[in-house]
Formats: structure tokens, C-alpha cells, sequence
């Protein structure tokens, strides 16, 4: 991964994700989402894959662990901006209908919202 970092809007937690998902940045993503997370009286956090170019199956086990951790927490999950080759990943694996899944982050902002 080029770079990922975080963003808050209002009680929202904004993961911005960049490069490659896999298993060589799996672990810093990881961190870094869990971090905002902890920080937070339950989250509301939106994965933006606007500049993600690639995905492997450490980085969608990430993306499965941290839904499954904000549902614990009563936490909202929104992925956002999903290029078309990641978005037939998410398709084909069946993860997409497990994801609130939005085409760009202003809708994804809604929906947390709602």
C-alpha cells in the first residue's frame, strides 16, 4: 500500500486507501483501521477505495475482520469507490452483498447518515 490514512468527518471515521491491498500491506491497514476504531464510542467508518488498484485475499480477510469487529461494536461500515476490477471481486467472492458497498464517498456519507 502507497499510503493509507485517516480523515474525520463529524462522528465518521474515513479510511483512505491507496495502491495495493495485499498481503505485504495488509498489517498496516489493519492497524491503522483498528486504531480509529478504538478510538471511537462505536464507529461509523467508510473504507474509500477511490486509489486502491488492486486487492488480494489478505486484503479482503482485512476488509471481512473489520465488518465483523464494527458489527460487534454496533458500528456502521460503508466501501466506497470501488474501481470496476475490485468491485467483480467483491462480486464474484459474494462479499459485496456482506458490505454496504456506495460508488463514491459523498454517498457513502449518506448512508452512514441514515
Amino acid at each position: 500500500m502507497d499510503s493509507v490514512f485517516a480523515e474525520k468527518r463529524g462522528n465518521v471515521s474515513i479510511i483512505h486507501l491507496n495502491g495495493r491491498f495485499d498481503a505485504s500491506s495488509s498489517a498496516h491497514i489493519h492497524d491503522k483501521i483498528m486504531t480509529e476504531i478504538e478510538n471511537e464510542d462505536g464507529a461509523n467508518l467508510i473504507l474509500n477505495f477511490e486509489k486502491v488498484d488492486y486487492i488480494s485475499s489478505a486484503g479482503l480477510r482485512i476488509a471481512i475482520y473489520v465488518s465483523k469487529h464494527i458489527k460487534k461494536i454496533s458500528g456502521n461500515l460503508v466501501i466506497c469507490s470501488l474501481n470496476e476490477n475490485i468491485k467483480k471481486i467483491f462480486e464474484i467472492s459474494g462479499l459485496y452483498r456482506l458490505f454496504k458497498v456506495t460508488s463514491n464517498l459523498e454517498d457513502a456519507l449518506k448512508q452512514i447518515e441514515a
